[in-house]
């Protein structure tokens, strides 16, 4: 569970994370050095895009997380708990309004970074 709220953490904290890191490389050298591969590292549009998508996920699994570490759950519940976190899941998968709220996030993220992010090209889907 602790990985679930580090990445959530993560985005709710990247503006003030990017200014302290700013603020870092007027510091000394081996400081500025590690500050700057830090926020190259954070900025990198794939990088936003995958944390973007982990948000996401993420805020979705959580809930499942903390009830299917619970002492004594019931199994019933638990294999329902899993199959609504499965179908809430797809159904993200096939909702353009989800890759939009996931795009939203990359933009905000990478508006902090001063980063530009390309949409990427989307290719219509075939009817299987």
């Amino acid at each position: 569970m602790e990985r679930h709220d580090a990445v959530l953490t993560f985005v709710e904290l990247f503006s003030p994370l990017v200014t302290c890191f700013t603020k870092c490389l007027g510091l000394d050298k081996d400081t500025a050095t590690s500050a700057q591969m830090v926020l190259n590292s954070i900025s990198r549009p794939e990088f936003i895009v995958a944390t973007s998508v982990m948000h996401e996920v993420l805020a979705v699994t959580k809930p499942l997380s903390v009830q299917l570490q619970k002492v004594g759950i019931d199994l019933i519940k638990a294999m329902s708990l899993v199959d609504e976190t499965i179908a809430c899941l797809e159904d993200k998968r096939s909702n353009d309004a989800s890759f939009l709220s996931v795009w939203e996030v990359a933009e905000s993220l990478a508006s902090v970074a001063d980063v530009d992010l390309k949409q990427p090209r989307q290719v219509p889907r075939h009817a299987a």
